[in-house]
């Protein structure tokens, strides 16, 4: 299963989030991310690369909260059907 994440960058200091930025950024962290699509609001879902352990899905989200251009950051978790 894909670990993403739902994450919205301060507008004065990340005028966009493009191609050249999530590669910075996945350089940065050490973990490969990817976007997977703009929200309303300003907020972006990235999508991991790999699979990550409990302890490195920790470390990446502390990393990202830790961002002086990250405005939050939490976890995208999966949506499953509800059976009636």
């Amino acid at each position: 299963m894909r670990f993403q994440l739902v994450v919205k960058f301060k507008s004065t200091l990340v005028p966009s989030v493009d191609a050249s930025f999530v590669e910075r950024l996945s350089q940065e962290t050490g973990i490969g991310l990817v976007v997977v699509r703009a929200m309303s609001g300003g907020a972006y879902v990235l999508e991991v690369a790999e699979p990550l352990s409990t302890a490195e899905r920790e470390t990446l989200l502390r990393r990202l909260r830790a961002r002086t251009d990250v405005e939050y950051v939490d976890e995208d978790p999966p949506m499953r059907p509800m059976s009636r």
